[in-house]
Parts: structure tokens; sequence; C-alpha cells
């Protein structure tokens, strides 16, 4: 996206700029709409971390597809599925896997610092004595 967004705007300054200025503000608004859009991604992955996992998954397999050559007749695999389809598939589960093994680490890593915390806790606070009256 860097390299387009370059692209588009020197040839968007060659056409319409008509002095230094004009330049220098057309790059310096194309940053400032470039951070917007950074600041956005960030804003979402914070809001929902595993909807934008799942959307660049849904991206990293389309673009498999496209490098995946053209199904042949003769490339059944099992189940009577293609190839390319079992790539895709296998890509997928990969990918997959990866995501939850990274979560499962940090839930992992948020439960021992839960149980460390409790542990302090738990020596800093005396526990009350209740009558069970009731």
């Amino acid at each position: 996206i860097a390299l387009f967004t370059l692209y588009v705007s020197t040839i968007y300054n060659y056409a319409t700029a008509t002095s230094n200025t004009d330049i220098v503000m057309n790059s310096v608004i194309i940053l400032f709409v470039t951070d917007i859009d950074e600041f956005v991604y960030q804003i979402l992955v914070v809001i929902n971390f595993f909807g934008v996992k799942h959307m660049l998954l849904e991206e990293e397999k389309d673009s498999f597809l496209e490098t995946c050559p053209p199904k042949k007749e003769d490339e059944k695999g099992g189940l009577g599925m293609s190839l390319q389809q079992q790539a895709v598939d296998y890509q997928h589960l990969v990918s997959e896997f990866r995501i939850l093994k990274t979560d499962f680490q940090q839930l992992q890593e948020t439960v021992d610092t839960s149980h460390e915390y409790n542990a302090a806790l738990k020596q800093c606070v005396p526990v009350a004595q209740y009558d069970n009256k009731y």
C-alpha cells in the first residue's frame, strides 16, 4: 500500500501542484490520512482482536488460492477434493493452529498471573471469620 500511495501521490502532485507549497501540503495530507488509517486499524485490533485475525486469515487464504495452479482433471485427492482445495484447507488449518497456540499461551500467562496475584492477596488480606447463625 505504501508504494501504491507513493506512486499515486507523485502522479497527483505532478498533475495538480503549481508550487512547492502545494506539493508539501499534499504530502502532509497523505501522511495524515495514512496515520489515521493505521490508528483505525489499531483500534479495530483492540476492539475485536479475533475478528481482525479472522479477516487476515481470509485474506491469506484468498491470496494462497490465487497462487495455486489451476485444477486439472486428474488431480483429484481424497473425498473428491482437488489438490488445490486440500492445500488451501491445510494452510487454513495451519494458520488457525498457530493463532490458537498463541491465544492459548496468552491465556496461560493470564491464568498464571491471576494465580500469583491471588496468592499475594491471600497473604496480605486477613480472612474474616463469619458466624454461621443463619
